[in-house]
């Protein structure tokens, strides 16, 4: 490919075809004019190149923004939390709240106070006879 062909403002804008984008390509390998040249294209187009960097403040702000509008809601953060694997330290903890609670049951579960003179009333029988104490 010639020099005099290649059309590096397109190539770097995107306009030229598949075909013509993949020789220039090619040019760029094995022609170093053309390639600073296009490198100096580069510098010359990007943004902030005549020095027009936004101020701190401005970017502070736009950093600010952008975190807000894209800030989890509390909904989508307990979504992520209860959808990950549980570690193996949750699991332990479980079995050993588990296992507390299972031995505090039969405490629990105590047989009521008998009543005075050391009666029970016996509620595992059919209503006729649970009216008896014993």
């Amino acid at each position: 490919m010639d020099c005099v062909v290649v059309d590096l403002a397109a190539y770097h804008f995107g306009t030229l075809e598949e075909a013509d984008r993949d020789r220039v390509e090619e040019h760029l390998l094995t022609c170093t004019g053309c390639l600073r040249a296009y490198l100096a294209l580069k510098r010359r187009t990007a943004p902030g190149a005549q020095g027009a960097v936004p101020s701190a403040a401005a970017q502070e702000r736009l950093r600010s923004a952008v975190a807000a509008r894209f800030r989890p809601t509390r909904w989508t953060l307990a979504r992520g939390w209860m959808a990950r694997p549980i570690p193996l330290y949750q699991g332990l903890a479980a079995a050993v709240l588990a296992l507390v609670v299972a031995s505090l049951l039969p405490a629990l579960a105590e047989k009521a106070p008998p009543l005075a003179g050391g009666r029970y009333v016996d509620t595992a029988r059919p209503l006729a006879e649970s009216l008896t104490i014993y």
